[in-house]
C-alpha cells in the first residue's frame, strides 16, 4: 500500500512541476466600463475593445502561446521591474497565435493590447513598450510598439533593436532574445534622447510633434543626401543630384509625384529619388575578337565617288606588349551578357512601413493614441 502511495505522490509532484501556469484573462462588461480606466471614449470603439484580451496589468508577461517556462517568466519579470524602476516606462511582453494577412494586424493587436489594458497608467502619455511575438506557424512575426515618451527615446533605434535580436527570435531562443531586447532598451536609454529626437514633443494624445519640418532624402541606393531641418514655412533647398552606379538621376518624388521645391512642406516628409538605368554598349567583343584572331572590322572610305573597303585584324588595334592571347576557334551564337545589381547592404527581413531594415511607422491606434512601431517576419 505504501508503495502505491509513493508512486501516486511522485506522479503528482512530477505533474505539478511540468504544468505551465496559464495567463489569466477577465471579462469586459458594461459594469466595469469594459475594463477601460484610461481616458478613452468607448463609443465607436467597442468592437476593438471587446476583442482585446483583458488582463492584470501588473503581470507584464502574457504568454498565450506558451513559449516560455515559469522560471523564464520569473527571470524576465525581474528584468522588466528593474527597467521600470529606472525609466518609469512600462514594458510588456505578449505572445499569441494570430492568423493574419498583413503586418498592420500585428501592430494593431499590440497597440490595442496596451491601450485597452491598464499599462502606462502612472504617466501622462502612458509611456511604455510592447514586445509582441506572433507564433503563427505560416508566417511568424515580431514587433515592438512604443507609447508616450518611449517614442522620444527609441524611435530612431527600432530597426537596430529588431535586427539585433532577429537570429534569436527566429531561432526560437526566446529567453536569450528577450533578455537581449531588454538589455538593448537599457543601453539606448542610458545614452539619453537621440539627437534627432530632441526637437520632438508629444501632444495630448501621445502623437509625436515637432517645431520644425524635416525633409528626408531617400536615395534608393544612391549617394547619401543630408536631411534638411526647416523652420515652419521655410522652403527646402534642392540638393545636389545624388549619384548611383549604372543610373542617371531623374528627379525627387513625394508620394509618387515630382516634388515642387517652391512649396514649404507641411510636417516631416521623405523624398524618394527616381532613377533611369543607363544602358551601355558592351566592349567585351574587343577582347573576344583578340582571342579569336578574326577579322571583325571593316573600314569604309569614300573617295571620289568610290567606296573602298579595308579589312583590319583585331590585333591591329592592340598593343601586343600589353596582352598575351592564343588563337582559338569557337562558334559563338547569340551571346548575351546580363547584368544584375545586388544590394549587399540590406538587413531587411521584412517589416512594416519604411525601408532599409524593415522600417517603422508613426500612426494613430484605434484608441486615438499615437504610437510608433516596427516589425520583422521570422
Amino acid at each position: 500500500m505504501k508503495k502505491i502511495y509513493y508512486i501516486l505522490l511522485t506522479f503528482i509532484l512530477l505533474f505539478s512541476f511540468n504544468v505551465k501556469a496559464s495567463t489569466n484573462t477577465y471579462e469586459r462588461t458594461k459594469e466595469n466600463n469594459y475594463g477601460i480606466k484610461k481616458d478613452i471614449n468607448t463609443d465607436g470603439r467597442l468592437s476593438y475593445i471587446m476583442k482585446t484580451k483583458y488582463v492584470n496589468a501588473s503581470e507584464k508577461i502574457y504568454d498565450f502561446s506558451d513559449i516560455l517556462t515559469d522560471e523564464e517568466e520569473k527571470e524576465l519579470k525581474t528584468l522588466i521591474d528593474a527597467f521600470y524602476n529606472k525609466t518609469k516606462m512600462d514594458l510588456v511582453i505578449v505572445t499569441d497565435n494570430l492568423p493574419y494577412t498583413n503586418d498592420e494586424e500585428n501592430v494593431a493587436y499590440a497597440e490595442d493590447f496596451y491601450d485597452y489594458n491598464d499599462f502606462g497608467m502612472n504617466t501622462k502619455h502612458h509611456d511604455g513598450i510592447v514586445f509582441f511575438r506572433n507564433t503563427y506557424e505560416r508566417d511568424p512575426y515580431y514587433d515592438m510598439t512604443l507609447s508616450g515618451q518611449a517614442q522620444i527615446y527609441y524611435t530612431p533605434n527600432i530597426d537596430p533593436i529588431l535586427d539585433s535580436i532577429y537570429t534569436e527570435i527566429k531561432g526560437r531562443n526566446y529567453l536569450s532574445g528577450l533578455k537581449h531586447f531588454i538589455s538593448l532598451l537599457n543601453s539606448y536609454y542610458d545614452e539619453g534622447i537621440p539627437e534627432e529626437m530632441k526637437d520632438y514633443y508629444l501632444d495630448d494624445t501621445g502623437h509625436l510633434k515637432s517645431n520644425f519640418n524635416r525633409v528626408i532624402f531617400d536615395t534608393d541606393g544612391g549617394s547619401s543626401v543630408p536631411t534638411q531641418k526647416l523652420e515652419k514655412d521655410q522652403l527646402p533647398e534642392k540638393p545636389k543630384d545624388p549619384t548611383k552606379d549604372g543610373y542617371e538621376f531623374v528627379e525627387w518624388q513625394y508620394e509618387g509625384k515630382k516634388y515642387d521645391f517652391t512649396e514649404p512642406p507641411q510636417g516631416d516628409i521623405t523624398l524618394v529619388a527616381k532613377w533611369k538605368k543607363i544602358y551601355q554598349v558592351p566592349t567585351i567583343f574587343m577582347i573576344i575578337s583578340a582571342v579569336l584572331g578574326t577579322s571583325i572590322f571593316t573600314g569604309v572610305n569614300i573617295k571620289k565617288n568610290k567606296m573602298i573597303k579595308h579589312s583590319f585584324e583585331a590585333d591591329t588595334f592592340l598593343d601586343k606588349s600589353s596582352i598575351q592571347y592564343t588563337n582559338v576557334r569557337d562558334d559563338l551564337v547569340n551571346t548575351v551578357v546580363t547584368h544584375h545589381i545586388i544590394n549587399t547592404n540590406n538587413n531587411n527581413h521584412g517589416g512594416f512601413g519604411g525601408s532599409g531594415g524593415g522600417g517603422f511607422s508613426s500612426h494613430t491606434g484605434s484608441s486615438g493614441f499615437g504610437h510608433t512601431s516596427g516589425g520583422r517576419h521570422g
